[in-house]
Order: C-alpha cells, then structure tokens, then sequence
C-alpha cells in the first residue's frame, strides 16, 4: 500500500496517498523554506512574511498528519518539500525547465526557456523565474509548410508527402505517379499540396522565463522564440522558424537579436 504523497510536476498537482487531489504547489512569491519565519519549535510549520500564511514541511510531518491538515475544510495551508523527500513520489516533467539557479550556459550565454500556457508560466514564477509575457503574433505571411494527402484506395490508409517530387495520383485512370510504393500500392490524391502554418498554438500568450538575479545587458540564447523569425527556406515554397536566437536582458525584458540569425536557403 503506498503511503507517499504524490507530486505532478507538469501540473504542480499534489495528491494524497490514495490518488485523491489535495492542491496546487507552486509559490507566486517564489519564496524557499530558508526565507520562511520560525515562529515555533514545531519543526513541521514554518511563517510566510508575504502572503501571512503558515507553510508546512511535508519532509517533517508524518503521512496522517499532513492529511489531517491539508484536507481540512477551513485549510489555507501552502506545503513546502525538498526534491530529495522520502514522503512524496515525484512524477517528473521531462519538459521542465531547470532551476534558475541551475541554468545552462551556451557559448558564455544564459539559456533562455520559453512557457506556452498559463499553467506553465505560473509553474516557473514558482521556481523563482521573472515571466516576460508576450502576445503571439503568427507570421502566416512568410512561415508555411505544405502538404498532399493520399489515400490507399483498397484499404483507406493515409499517407502525407511534403515533396513536390512525391505527388500521388491525381485520377485513378492516371498510369503513373511520382509517389514509389515499394509494395504497388495504388495512392489517390484526396488533398492537393496546401500551404499552411505550422506553429499555431492554443494558448494566445507565452513568455521568455528570465532568472531572478540575471543581470541587465547580460548576454542569452533563447531557445524557442516566442517571435517568427524565418531561419530555412525551401526552394519548394515552404519556409521554417529559428531556435537558438541570441539576445540580451534589459528592464527584465529578453531584447532579440534577430539579425545576427544566418537564413539558409534549401534547394531540391
């Protein structure tokens, strides 16, 4: 029977030993156990100086205690535990960013992450990153991909070519196609190539997730610019976006520096 708690990091879900939902982890303040007041010698409590609420270390407490406590009807209780805790199992988040204090250097550059939800960048504030909030703005105009789809007209499986040299029949009276099935498959054009974007996302927002004690004119490498910027092109049409983009901090903001993003133009 377990009698660990059990913490989601992609949702910063803490759950009970039975699986049921306790709460929400993360600290908007980004506060840590070592900032918090000792106001008793219950080394399971700890004060908040910034949100006036009590804190209690899950590394201290044992199971039934904790329970009793978090699930109290009238509990405002915020819950702290280190990432070495024998109470909790972790669920980790492979996509997580790591701790501000742990971020990685490229080429004397800091890493810069991107969020692209709500829940994500309030997750980071937790982890004591600084969230530069911006609206996306889709580049439609120059970013595109494009497809055909085929489909086997025996069994109806699909298959997706993003090559103009790969096209499948357009009619099944057409004698030959471009398309090489090795087993003589007989593909049909359902959809002709079609231009479209290719990065939209749901969430209308994201942000660069900035460390706390990074200094203004300090150099970065933003890793998944939150802005379009065109790094491959295809002589095909089809048009691709950078990753890796250096940039500088200035007033907690990630100023890009777009220019210095070597465009390669791809021919076949």
């Amino acid at each position: 029977m377990n009698i660990r708690f059990i913490y989601d990091e992609a949702t910063s879900s803490l759950y009970a030993p039975d699986g049921s939902f306790l709460k929400k982890l993360y600290c908007p303040k980004a506060m840590h156990w070592n900032q918090l007041v000792v106001d008793t010698d219950d080394q399971r409590w700890r004060n908040c100086t910034q949100c006036k609420e009590q804190v209690l270390n899950l590394d201290e407490a044992d199971t039934q205690y904790a329970l009793q406590k978090l699930t109290s009807r009238y509990s405002t209780a915020c819950v702290h535990v280190s990432s070495s805790s024998d109470k909790v199992i972790f669920l980790k988040d492979v996509s997580a960013p790591p701790a501000p204090m742990n971020a990685k250097m490229e080429k004397d550059r800091v890493t810069i992450h991107t969020a692209r939800s709500v829940q994500d960048i309030g997750r980071a504030v937790g982890m004591g990153y600084w969230p530069d909030v911006r609206m996306l703005q889709f580049d439609t105009e120059h970013l595109r991909s494009k497809l055909s789809v085929g489909q086997d007209t025996e069994t109806g499986e699909i298959e997706i070519t993003a090559d103009l040299r790969r096209r499948f029949k357009t009619s099944p009276s057409t004698s030959s196609s471009n398309f090489i099935d090795e087993d003589g498959r007989n593909w049909l054009e359902v959809i002709p190539f079609t231009n479209y974007y290719q990065y939209f996302q749901k969430s209308p927002i994201a942000a660069y997730l900035i460390p706390r004690n990074i200094k203004d004119g300090a150099l970065v490498v933003v890793e998944d610019p939150i802005e379009d910027i065109v790094e491959t092109t295809w002589n095909q049409g089809s048009a691709y976006r950078a990753y890796d983009v250096p940039g500088y901090i200035k007033e907690r903001k990630v100023v890009l520096q777009p220019e210095s993003v070597k465009v390669s133009h791809a021919v076949g």
